[in-house]
């Protein structure tokens, strides 16, 4: 949430808005203090800690719900909710991710993409069955049947 809160202040001093870093600070110890699982509370701690001028209230309300969204479900910290174990074995897991990410990436900016049957391997291990009835979506050639075309 720290870093979402960061990009907040960073998206409210690029629209014009004077945000000091002592503000930004009080802005975090709110969160740390009043959580952020009431969202009205929240919106109205981050309105109070980060704006100062009655003229920026309108850049404040049009974009705290790009950063924080607008409806939907409480925002919540999924860390506190976990046990130590877990929330190790989430990190073990993020960094595995992380590594396979970034031998897909090199991979793919490698120039060389990647070959009918390792897409059908990788499509395999996803639980996605590869198309072989002609009437589907070829993949090799991203050529549509006729009856989609229409």
């Amino acid at each position: 949430m720290d870093d979402r809160i960061i990009e907040f202040v960073r998206g409210m001093r690029a629209a014009g808005v004077r945000v000091s870093m002592a503000e930004s600070m009080d802005a975090m110890r709110a969160v740390e203090v009043l959580g952020v699982a009431d969202k009205e509370l929240f919106r109205q701690s981050m309105r109070a800690t980060l704006v100062k001028e009655s003229d920026d209230f309108a850049v404040f309300e049009e974009l705290f719900p790009l950063y924080f969204g607008s409806g939907g479900p409480v925002m919540q910290n999924a860390g506190e909710e976990m046990s130590e174990d877990e929330q190790q074995m989430l990190q073990a897991a993020l960094q595995a991710l992380s590594g396979r990410l970034q031998q897909l990436m090199e991979w793919l900016t490698s120039g060389e993409g990647p070959t009918k049957e390792e897409l059908e391997e990788l499509a395999e291990r996803a639980g996605i069955q590869w198309p072989n009835k002609p009437q589907a979506v070829s993949y090799t050639h991203l050529t549509l049947p006729t009856s989609e075309l229409v």
